[in-house]
């Protein structure tokens, strides 16, 4: 009777493992597993793709905040999700391939589950990538945590390859504001990241409104130049260069004015115009603006009529940061045939109650 018992007790348990080794070859298939990727992707389960992702290099974290960015960038490049899958299911159904460039991901065998079934995974290689800049230097990061820097190969990562809101410090002797990369693809081995100060300073609005503030001062300490009888002393917004050749210009002008005049009404920047970029060692603005003035001059001659002095006009101008002022100084103005009337981003600056500077030669007057 005994033995009886003992005989269905260990049919039982023979059935039992039987049963256990059927259900965990069937539940550890590679089909299961491409099910199982598709299923997590399509729910958009950053948790659950965490435990189907794996990588042979130590640097790499699968972490869900890495596999999240994986499953944003297949859910908005439907293209690159279908190729993936495609793949995926390629590789369940036969021998698996190894890394490759154009598809930079294999299905593994990663452990054990249960101790006995093969644990699949997708094997997914870590991303490098460089940044081109004119900054000092950068500092970024995804979801708040830093990008490391790697020296030896002037890179930065490892990341994930996938969609990834990032943040950009640009560290250089002009305040710059913080540039936020939403949805960037990071996805390719040698990808660059392209982050000129220039390029984030002209875009930016508050910049384009402080500048246009440093443009307005420049173009009132013109007015008071040429209304106080070509005075360079009042040129203090401006390069040593451009007084240098005011100062020329008063040699030559001078000696035949008796009067000046000038009201500076307006100035208007085109946005859109402003290019921003390092020289050397200065950063320079070029843009175009338009600038309202109106004056009048009079030549030392007796009987001369006042001139009036046609100097509202579309300009090319170059400005130079000045690094130890922390301002940005005039230092060239040309005379541009753009139109207004074609700029749609603009900075508008109008003085409703416009002084007006003027000068005479009192010398001649008491002769």
């Amino acid at each position: 009777m005994k033995h009886k018992k003992w005989l269905i007790s260990g049919g039982a348990v023979v059935l039992l493992v039987c049963a256990f080794f059927i259900f965990g070859m069937a539940t550890h298939s590679k089909s299961d597993y491409y099910n199982a990727f598709k299923q997590a992707l399509k729910d958009k389960n950053a948790e659950e793709m965490k435990n189907l992702l794996t990588t042979s290099d130590p640097s790499l974290k699968i972490d869900k905040a890495g596999s999240q960015a994986f499953i944003d960038y297949l859910t908005d490049n439907p293209a690159d999700k279908t190729q993936l899958l495609k793949g995926l299911k390629e590789e369940t159904e036969g021998e698996e391939s190894s890394y490759s460039a154009e598809f930079p991901y294999t299905l593994v065998k990663d452990g054990k589950d249960m101790l006995f079934f093969p644990h699949y995974a997708l094997s997914v290689k870590p991303l490098y990538f460089t940044v081109t800049t004119d900054a000092d230097k950068v500092s970024l990061s995804v979801n708040k945590k830093e990008i490391p820097y790697v020296k030896k190969t002037d890179k930065y990562g490892p990341l994930m390859p996938g969609s990834y809101d990032v943040d950009v410090t640009l560290n250089c002797a002009i305040d710059t504001p913080l540039v936020h990369l939403k949805n960037e693809l990071l996805i390719k081995e040698n990808q660059n990241l392209d982050l000129q100060v220039g390029d984030v300073l002209s875009e930016d609005k508050s910049f384009q409104s402080s500048f246009a503030k440093n443009v307005d001062k420049s173009m009132d300490e013109f007015a008071q130049y040429w209304g106080g009888g070509l005075d360079t002393t009042k040129l203090k917004t401006a390069t040593d260069n451009y007084r240098e050749a005011a100062l020329v210009e008063r040699e030559l002008l001078l000696p035949y004015l008796s009067k000046t005049s000038l009201t500076y009404k307006e100035l208007k920047i085109n946005n859109d115009s402003i290019k921003i970029e390092k020289k050397l060692d200065n950063w320079e603005a070029d843009f175009e603006a338009f600038v309202d003035l109106a004056g009048n001059i009079e030549i030392a001659e007796e009987g001369s009529s006042p001139i009036e002095m046609q100097l509202d006009a579309v300009r090319e101008f170059v400005f130079v940061y000045d690094t130890k002022l922390d301002e940005w100084l005039l230092d060239s103005a040309v005379e541009s045939y753009s139109d207004p009337g074609d700029w749609d981003n603009i900075n508008t600056i109008t003085h409703k109650n416009p002084q007006t500077y003027e000068w005479s030669n009192k010398k001649d007057e008491d002769i």
